[in-house]
């Protein structure tokens, strides 16, 4: 016994001089879902404390898979023994509303996100209707997105060469069906479990007039996780230790 504790403590050293949080075992786990152009380095700066995180990476689409389906491939990548919070930004949280009607979720994290198609604008309901979008292969999308970000999101600017490698490292394949899975999207309801919603009101690619948020970050861009990540992780983190603390946790 005695050999045990030496090695749990050592181990808890360990992790208190690398920087890490230690949170109780039967704490929720938080699993960081990144934007559709994006991936896990997106939460870079995303400082929350006290609590497990996971970066979960994306998955590749399969042909004409819808946003359900390929939700249902992204939980296999869940461990369900802890309670789980998803986090999710722009397309993340689209997922993650469709991943909590498929396991057990204690509540959702949305950011930059829409939670249902009527939240999403209206280039989008074009886009079902008249699928232009097929007419144009992964790579055209891949090539023009650092384009048309400095346009619709002038925020950035300023960190464009990061985002530029996010984009750059998707495949053809993901930036072409996640398009098409975004246009078809059929969520209506929004979710049924507690959630909460953080969004810009300078979110120039999901514009918040069409948005039902809790919270507003005022000179926030669609990428505010990583361009203004105080604005973004310190009202999250309240909400989550406030949630948690209700929960029982």
């Amino acid at each position: 016994m005695r050999i045990l504790f030496f090695i749990f403590l050592l181990s808890s050293l360990g992790q208190l001089a690398l920087g890490q949080e230690i949170s109780p075992a039967n704490k929720p786990v938080l699993y960081l879902i990144p934007g559709q152009g994006a991936d896990a380095r997106l939460y870079n700066r995303f400082a929350i404390t006290g609590y497990d995180t996971v970066r979960l990476q994306w998955l590749e689409p399969k042909k004409k898979e819808t946003m359900a389906e390929f939700a249902a491939r992204m939980a296999e990548g869940i461990d369900t023994t802890r309670p789980v919070i998803l986090v999710g930004v722009s397309l993340g949280g689209m997922v993650s509303a469709e991943i909590s009607r498929i396991i057990p979720v204690e509540a959702i994290v949305f950011i930059s996100s829409a939670k249902r198609r009527q939240e999403l604008p209206f280039k989008y309901q074009i886009l079902r209707l008249l699928p232009f979008h097929r007419l144009f292969g992964g790579n055209v999308y891949i090539k023009s997105t650092p384009y048309a970000r400095r346009i619709v999101e002038p925020e950035s600017w300023s960190e464009s060469c990061f985002y530029d490698a996010m984009i750059a490292a998707k495949t053809p394949c993901f930036m072409e069906w996640t398009v098409n899975m975004i246009a078809n999207w059929e969520r209506k309801e929004l979710p049924e479990v507690p959630y909460f919603h953080l969004h810009g009101l300078k979110d120039g690619t999901l514009p918040h007039e069409n948005i039902y948020q809790n919270q507003t970050v005022k000179k926030g861009g669609h990428m505010m996780v990583y361009s203004k990540p105080e604005a973004v992780y310190k009202p999250v983190q309240n909400w989550l230790d406030r949630f948690c603390e209700d929960q029982g946790y």
